[in-house]
């Protein structure tokens, strides 16, 4: 359990940074599409990813009560998406915020299918449980975006492995920050 637990802390540190930069990202190119119910759509999402944020936020003051020290891991999430706007086009940004949210809307439905949150404390479960839902409900929109904007295969495979990096890199440090905080990394229980 403190290994999922630990997991899932991670993924509520991403969140935030992540779901500003998708936000950001939709509003870069709203402009240029044409179709109504995708335009409603973008609108419908940025409003999701909003409150997916400042729920998430709310939780970093439990882990500081908890005795986590998050200031290294926000100011490490901060610089690398200032890094990725400042560098990046927008249809590479649009390819991220499409990588990712396919990766988190796949990770929303294992979870909910496995009963993943079901040992989780009863706020972080129903947390969890919406995000993973709003995930699943809005997975193709950044998708669609970047199909009407730039329909290259090059471009949404380089903005996925990329993503699938990012998050696997931060995800997997975080996690091991917290074990190592509760000296639970070379706990052999953990890993069993």
């Amino acid at each position: 359990m403190p290994f999922s637990t630990h997991l899932l802390n991670s993924f509520t540190l991403l969140f935030p940074v992540g779901e500003r930069f998708f936000i950001k990202s939709l509003q870069n190119v709203v402009k240029q599409i044409e179709n109504e119910d995708l335009q409603k759509e973008i609108n419908w999402f940025i409003k999701q990813e909003v409150n997916h944020a400042k729920e998430h936020e709310k939780y970093f003051q439990n882990l500081n009560h908890q005795g986590y020290n998050l200031t290294v891991i926000i100011i490490t999430t901060n610089l690398l998406e200032k890094l990725i706007t400042k560098n990046c086009s927008k249809e590479f940004k649009l390819s991220l915020t499409a990588a990712f949210e396919h990766m988190t809307a796949l990770l929303a439905q294992l979870a909910l299918e496995k009963n993943f949150f079901s040992e989780a404390e009863s706020p972080m479960q129903e947390l969890f449980e919406w995000h993973a839902f709003e995930e699943m409900e809005h997975r193709h929109v950044a998708f669609n975006v970047l199909r009407e904007i730039n329909s290259n295969d090059f471009l949404k495979i380089n903005g996925m492995i990329v993503a699938f990096l990012i998050m696997i890199t931060l995800s997997g440090t975080f996690t091991t920050y917290f074990l190592a905080k509760d000296k639970k990394l070379l706990d052999k229980a953990v890993w069993n």
